[in-house]
């Protein structure tokens, strides 16, 4: 078992006490600009967090869409499609991003 990183131990902790804000990224495969989240470096747990944080947040900004970058492999990709089975989704042409629609 490892530790969690600095970064990692950082952004949890943004995230469970909802300080953690989606940016806003240009994204040209789907839209000019839409929020987009990548979850590389993160534990599964972490991960989940961030997710369904990043969703709620991204909600509240009225987005229609987000993406979130889970990486072409892992157990982060494998999980992902549960985190999510109650919003439409599809992954992108570069297997390792997913679109959601929140809208």
């Amino acid at each position: 078992m490892r530790y969690p990183t600095q970064e990692e131990m950082e952004l949890w902790l943004k995230v469970a006490t909802g300080k953690h804000v989606p940016v806003i990224l240009p994204n040209p495969i789907t839209a000019p600009a839409v929020a987009q989240i990548d979850l590389h470096h993160l534990t599964v747990h972490s991960a989940y967090m961030a997710v369904t944080s990043f969703i709620e947040k991204s909600k509240n900004y009225d987005l229609k869409r987000v993406v979130v970058i889970t990486g072409r492999s892992g157990q982060i990709k494998k999980e992902f499609p549960h985190w999510v089975s109650s919003y439409r989704f599809n992954e992108l042409p570069n297997g390792g991003s997913f679109e959601i629609y929140i809208g």
